[in-house]
């Protein structure tokens, strides 16, 4: 194992809750039917609490290389 710094498998905050394993989300007891990048940006967002995330990483965590990103995309 890679010393450094380990992320909880379930990330919350308030009534929010991702499992970062399974890739499903809850609000209170419902499911989130969230695609594939809402899954990522809303971890992504998580992760950084309470920090700020700048739009390159956004997009550079979101978007492959030879994918076109509009500038409304985010």
């Amino acid at each position: 194992r890679r010393p450094g710094q380990r992320h909880s498998p379930v990330l919350t905050h308030g009534v929010l809750r991702l499992e970062t394993g399974s890739g499903q989300a809850w609000l209170s007891d419902e499911p989130l039917d969230l695609g594939r990048r809402e899954f990522a940006l809303l971890r992504l967002l998580l992760e950084a609490m309470p920090g700020v995330v700048i739009r390159d990483v956004v997009q550079d965590r979101l978007y492959t290389l030879d994918e076109a990103v509009s500038p409304n995309a985010l």
